[in-house]
């Protein structure tokens, strides 16, 4: 077949899914009533809101749809159980409840958080022909496969409903477990874009037509790539810079705690000397200095018992659709180049919180000390840290992408018969092309933004404590047992981003 014969085909089946993908969206936020239960800490509700969106006469917020198992199918089943899981553990926290239904659990919590992670391993295996879509059509072509943040985010956050669940064991297990996350997807990162190749195994005419448009602008792409790359940036808001992850402080603080209420002293010292190193690994990360109360943590008088509190506070960023402007390669595209730059459609992420200094969370015990809590780590600066880090790659293919859907307009314009058809049929296809191009905005939306930590030397017993957000949020805890040798760890959160 002859390149000319496959461009046609490919001009086919591009425009073939145009055709079934033109309708324009609404504008409105599906994610709004949840949104607003979420802000104001009614956690309880924030699960209503999901619940009846599966309801007949509902309105849908996910891409999902509940199936006679009690599971969910769907193109956004990831973002859904990420949202019901982190929405869950922050409602079993305070103690609410969700009407006809009773109190939510740390154990309802886990199960979501837990098939989120299922789920995120099966996408990591791939489906060919999903990501064959994405090189056709756009990432959303393609389900929902979650971010390496939130991978490691809800192991810590399934850590923290093993502990609330009095299963040490497994709080600790889940703790490691997210540094040797952390490695493989550090070890993953880098490698080459898995671009579609017609390799004679069978591959449908098609995908051949779209490997031969891929092989043909691919050097053309590649010479004038840095210069888009280095301008996305600057659209994005990140540095040109890679931002260096390679140990979370929040979940070594966690498995230390929990090591050493197991009497592994030695473990609990490993995984504190590990905090600290995360610390210094990556300043662009980790700008504070660590919590001071982290230098007592491992030298407990005999007969004294240490009380923990890790509240979170804040929300994560949201992905939001941002333009990249990106001329096409003039030998290639003389007609369709010479309109102008394409429009490249790449998630960014927006902050919804205040800064982490201007959040301040104190602790008092009744007829004991206060202490203020300190910044831990800062989850948004992972966040971005680590969604930075494939934005090459997945500028790169929507770059690919388009060039290589030009490819099917350049030649239409070629045909036709003058001027004025020419520039018809420009129009026409960059249209169609703008209609189906589109970021891919999904995720999970309500990990917290920060994570603070504090603790102070007690005699055991059983204690009152209140703590305070700067926001206005408290709370009294009554009855907190506190052992000597125990882990007496007490979690609060308010994502509330007054």
């Amino acid at each position: 077949m002859t390149i000319f014969k496959k461009k046609r085909n490919l001009c086919a089946c591009l425009f073939l899914a145009l055709a079934g993908l033109f309708a324009s969206c609404s504008s409105s936020n599906p994610y709004a009533r949840l949104d607003d239960a979420v802000m104001n800490d009614e956690f309880a509700q924030g699960l209503t809101v999901i619940d009846g969106s599966f309801a007949e006469g509902g309105e849908p917020i996910y891409d999902a749809e509940a199936d006679e198992t009690g599971g969910f199918t769907g193109g956004d089943v990831i973002s859904l159980l990420l949202d019901k899981g982190l929405v869950a553990h922050y409602a079993a926290l305070k103690g609410q409840a969700v009407p006809d239904k009773g109190p939510v659990d740390f154990k309802t919590s886990a199960e979501s958080l837990k098939d989120a992670e299922t789920k995120i391993e099966e996408a990591a295996a791939g489906s060919k022909a999903q990501s064959l879509l994405t090189f056709i059509v756009n990432d959303k072509s393609k389900d929902y496969a979650g971010e390496v943040y939130e991978d490691i985010y809800l192991t810590i956050f399934n850590a923290l409903n093993y502990y609330q669940q009095g299963d040490l064991d497994n709080c600790i297990a889940l703790a490691r477990s997210v540094s040797e996350k952390i490695t493989a997807y550090s070890d993953a990162a880098g490698k080459s874009l898995d671009v579609p190749a017609d390799s004679g195994d069978g591959a449908g005419e098609e995908d051949g037509a779209l490997a031969a448009a891929i092989g043909q602008v691919m050097d053309s792409v590649k010479s004038g790539f840095n210069a888009i790359l280095a301008n996305a940036y600057k659209a994005l808001g990140a540095g040109e810079k890679p931002v260096e992850f390679s140990n979370s402080a929040l979940a070594n603080y966690l498995a230390a705690l929990a090591y050493r209420a197991k009497g592994d002293a030695g473990s609990s010292r490993v995984s504190f000397d590990n905090l600290n190193k995360a610390y210094k690994d990556a300043p662009e990360i980790y700008k504070n200095s660590p919590p001071a109360s982290l230098a007592e943590e491992l030298t407990v008088p005999g007969g004294k018992a240490r009380l923990n509190v890790l509240a979170f506070a804040g929300v994560s960023p949201v992905k939001q659709e941002v333009e990249v402007p990106a001329p096409l390669p003039a030998a290639l595209f003389p007609l369709v180049g010479a309109k102008g730059p394409v429009t490249l459609l790449v998630p960014a992420l927006v902050e919804r919180t205040i800064p982490p200094e201007n959040i301040k969370i104190s602790v008092s015990v009744e007829n004991g000390p206060s202490f203020e809590l300190e910044l831990l780590e800062d989850m948004v600066a992972v966040t971005k840290g680590v969604f930075r880090a494939k934005l090459p790659g997945l500028l790169f293919k929507t770059y690919l992408r388009v060039t290589a859907k030009c490819i099917a307009v350049e030649a239409a314009a070629k045909k036709s018969g003058n001027a004025l058809a020419q520039t018809a049929a420009i129009a026409g296809g960059m249209a169609a092309i703008n209609a189906t191009e589109g970021a891919d905005t999904r995720m999970g939306r309500y990990f917290p933004a920060y994570a603070y930590a504090g603790g102070v030397t007690l005699d055991p017993g059983t204690y009152t404590l209140t703590v305070k957000y700067s926001n206005g949020y408290s709370f009294k805890k009554e009855n907190v047992e506190v052992k000597a040798g125990g882990l007496n760890l007490v979690e609060a959160v308010s994502v509330n981003r007054k």
